[in-house]
C-alpha cells in the first residue's frame, strides 16, 4: 500500500515546543446566549434521548434523533481554549447514518425566514469523510410526505471538497421558483478537528452575504441561481441538522456537529471571530531524549495531507537511525503481532544535535510531500505539499 508521507525534520529544535499564553475563558454558552438566539443546540442529550433547545431560551425547539447517531467529543481545551477542559458532548454521526429533527412549530415560527428577515446559523463541525453536498442544519427539503420535494427555505452544507454552502429556494410573485447556492472559496479539510462555521444573510436583497470559517471572513460567490432579491420558500416542513432529502448518506453529514446556533439578526464579523479558538499544541520535546550521534524519529498519525497544522496528531511509534535520510519507515504491527496500515497520510518528525562548521552552506531537503527544516528551532527551508 502507497502512503502519503508528511515530514517536519528538527534539527538542533532546542527551543521548538510553544508555549500557550494564558487567557481568560467565558463560557461558551455564555458568548452564545448574549447574542439571544432563537435556538440554540448543545448537543447534551436529556434522560429521553432528546436534544433540547438551550433552557434560557423561549421555544423548546426539541431536536430528536433519527436513525445510527453517537455521542463525540467536542471542542474542548486546551486545544480550543474557548472552551473549558470538561467533557463536551457533540452530536457524532459516524457513517452518515443518522440526524437530528426539529418540528415547526406552526406558522410564522421562529424557524421561518421570509423576504426582508435576516438570518445568521452557526456551528462547530469536525467532518471525518467528505462527500456529495453534506448537510450541516436545513429547513425544508427533507422528503417528508405532504411537503414539496424542493421546499428548501435555507441551509448550509459542506460540498465534497470541504467548501462551505449557503442554499435556498426562491419563490417570484408568478410562482416560478428557483435554487439559489452560494460557495465559499475557502475549505475545510476532513480529519482535521473542529472548525466553526457560520454564514449572514438578509433574504430579499442582493449584494449581502457574508461566510465565515474559523472566525475569519470566507469569500466566494453565487455558483447556482445568481444572487436574488427574491423571497424564499417558506412552509412548516422540518429543520433537520445533520441531512436532508429522506436521509440520503450523499447528503448526510460524516462526523461530528455541536454548538449549532440559529439567530433571526446578523451577527458581525467581530462578534463571530470570537467564536473561534485555537492554540497548536506544539510537540513537547526533551532534547535529553536524542540518544548521541543518532537521529530520533518520532511517526505521527492523524494528520492531514495539505497542512502541517495537523489538530490531533497521534504519536504512534517512534526510532532511531544514523542521519537525517528516511527511504524506510519501519512497520506497523496490532497486539496479536500482525502488520497493520498506518493512517493515510502519516508525519515523522526527526530530532538530532549536528554540529555545523562555521561559514556559509548549503543545506538541501528533499522530499516526496511537505517537509519542513528548523535549525535551533527556527523554520529555514520548506517543501510544499504536491498531487501525489
Amino acid at each position: 500500500m502507497k502512503y502519503k508521507i508528511v515530514i517536519v525534520v528538527f534539527l538542533l529544535a532546542l527551543n521548538a515546543a510553544a508555549t500557550a499564553a494564558s487567557t481568560s475563558v467565558i463560557r461558551y454558552s455564555e458568548l452564545i446566549l448574549s447574542e439571544k438566539p432563537i435556538a440554540y443546540w448543545q448537543m447534551q442529550a436529556n434522560k429521553q434521548g432528546q436534544f433540547p433547545n438551550h433552557p434560557a431560551l423561549p421555544q423548546p425547539l426539541t431536536a430528536t434523533s433519527t436513525g445510527k447517531t453517537s455521542t463525540a467529543n467536542g471542542p474542548t481545551a486546551p486545544i480550543h481554549p474557548g472552551f473549558s477542559t470538561d467533557m463536551n458532548p457533540a452530536l457524532g454521526i459516524p457513517n452518515s447514518t443518522g440526524y437530528l429533527v426539529v418540528d415547526d412549530p406552526g406558522d410564522n415560527s421562529p424557524l421561518d425566514f421570509t423576504s426582508g428577515d435576516n438570518i445568521t446559523i452557526e456551528a462547530w463541525i469536525s467532518p471525518a469523510k467528505l462527500s456529495g453536498f453534506q448537510y450541516i442544519v436545513g429547513k425544508g427539503r427533507t422528503g417528508r410526505s405532504g411537503f414539496p420535494v424542493e421546499n428548501h427555505n435555507y441551509a448550509i452544507r459542506l460540498t465534497a471538497t470541504g467548501n462551505l454552502t449557503f442554499l435556498f429556494r426562491s419563490r417570484t410573485k408568478t410562482g416560478e421558483e428557483q435554487y439559489h447556492r452560494w460557495t465559499s472559496t475557502e475549505s475545510i479539510m476532513s480529519g482535521d478537528g473542529w472548525h466553526h462555521v457560520a454564514v449572514t444573510y438578509t433574504f430579499g436583497k442582493t449584494k449581502n452575504i457574508q461566510g465565515f470559517i474559523d472566525g475569519q471572513r470566507a469569500y466566494g460567490k453565487w455558483d447556482l441561481g445568481g444572487d436574488t432579491g427574491a423571497p424564499p420558500v417558506v412552509d412548516n416542513d422540518q429543520l433537520w441538522i445533520g441531512s436532508a432529502l429522506s436521509g440520503n448518506p450523499n447528503s448526510t453529514f460524516q462526523g461530528a456537529i455541536d454548538e449549532v446556533a440559529i439567530y433571526r439578526h446578523r451577527l458581525t464579523a467581530d462578534q463571530i471571530a470570537t467564536r473561534y479558538s485555537y492554540q497548536e499544541q506544539a510537540p513537547k520535546f526533551n532534547v535529553q531524549q536524542i540518544p548521541k550521534d543518532e537521529v530520533l524519529v518520532q511517526i505521527f498519525e492523524g494528520v492531514n495531507d495539505k497542512s502541517f497544522l495537523s489538530r490531533s496528531p497521534q504519536l504512534t511509534g517512534q526510532y532511531t537511525t544514523a542521519a537525517f535520510a528516511f527511504f524506510q519507515i519501519p512497520n506497523k504491527y496490532n497486539a496479536q503481532g500482525i502488520k497493520i496500515d498506518r493512517s493515510s497520510p502519516f508525519m515523522i518528525r526527526a530530532y538530532g544535535n549536528v554540529v555545523i562548521p562555521t561559514g556559509t552552506h548549503r543545506i538541501l531537503v528533499r522530499a516526496r510531500n511537505g517537509a519542513r527544516l528548523f535549525i535551533d528551532g527556527e523554520l529555514k527551508a520548506t517543501v510544499p505539499f504536491f498531487n501525489i
